[in-house]
């Protein structure tokens, strides 16, 4: 009786009866579908990773030496085209916590006779300029000539907003940062001076106090200004930042103006406070030489 149990298993394993044959062909089958599956949810969602800007590199050694602040994605070639809609959208993982201390840079490339990457110009968002936990951000973003970068002085953290029922202006200078002295100064005692211009004509004037030598120096002064809704587009600010000289004299550092008529940060910050009434919008501006 034993003898022929072990015969029989043994036939089973040799020659296994259809049925059985059967099961595993539909379970390799089922396998097949869940993993076609996925592959096609993961395809649809499009989170899954970009190709290397680094063609002769693995995109995971990449992503491990570099992390995600350091992704690139290529956006599709748009030929022979002067206004161009992309329609595309990338999700980068990235935790609330890290919104502080992360930034967005978008850099507009064209392709010259010789196929080279030509810069047309870059912009920048600094994630913690946004309120981007508690709604969507949307503006335009005006492009910097990328051959203006060396005209760059230092930067200024600034915080604008307009209450309209009081009709009041309120501009705040936060601080500076990584402030160039004029004529190769190794020290100097910089202030800040906020114009409030109408027609390009200057009708008021505020200033911070001085700080002591210190290029990246902290003001947090709130400067306001009364302002009728129905001139606002007439207006703009420019702030200067500027050295307090022995003798009294004030040596101008750099300038940057805000408002409807200019272009780059100086008109998106503008737009954002008037879409933002009654709320504070803070946003850094590199400082152009006078």
């Amino acid at each position: 009786m034993e003898s022929k149990m072990i015969d029989y298993r043994i036939s089973v394993i040799t020659s296994p009866p259809g049925w059985e044959i059967g099961i595993y062909i539909a379970g390799a089958l089922t396998l097949l579908g869940v993993v076609g599956l996925y592959l096609w949810k993961l395809y649809k969602s499009g989170n899954y990773p970009s190709p290397s800007p680094f063609p002769n590199y693995d995109y995971r050694y990449l992503k491990q030496k570099y992390g995600t602040s350091h992704s690139e994605v290529k956006k599709k070639i748009q030929r022979n085209a002067y206004s161009v809609l992309f329609d595309e959208k990338f999700s980068i993982p990235l935790d609330p916590l890290a919104l502080e201390e992360n930034s967005l840079r978008f850099s507009i490339f064209a392709i010259d006779g010789d196929e080279r990457n030509v810069s047309t110009g870059v912009a920048e968002l600094k994630l913690s300029d946004l309120d981007l936990t508690v709604r969507p951000f949307n503006t335009w973003i005006y492009l910097q000539d990328v051959n203006k970068a060396a005209d760059a002085v230092g930067e200024i953290l600034l915080s604008l907003s307009y209450l309209p029922t009081a009709e009041r202006l309120t501009v705040v200078v936060v601080k500076g940062k990584n402030l160039l002295w004029t004529e190769g100064k190794t020290t100097a005692d910089p202030f800040v001076k906020v114009y409030l211009l109408q027609d390009g004509r200057k009708i008021s004037k505020k200033k911070t106090a001085v700080k002591r030598d210190d290029r990246n120096p902290v003001f947090n002064e709130a400067m306001i200004f009364s302002v009728p809704a129905i001139v606002l587009q007439d207006l703009s600010l420019r702030i200067t930042v500027a050295e307090c000289c022995d003798d009294g004299r004030a040596e101008n550092v750099g300038h940057v103006i805000i408002g409807p008529s200019v272009s780059g940060m100086g008109m998106t910050h503008w737009n954002q406070m008037l879409a933002t009434l009654r709320k504070p919008v803070s946003m850094w501006h590199q400082l152009r030489r006078n």
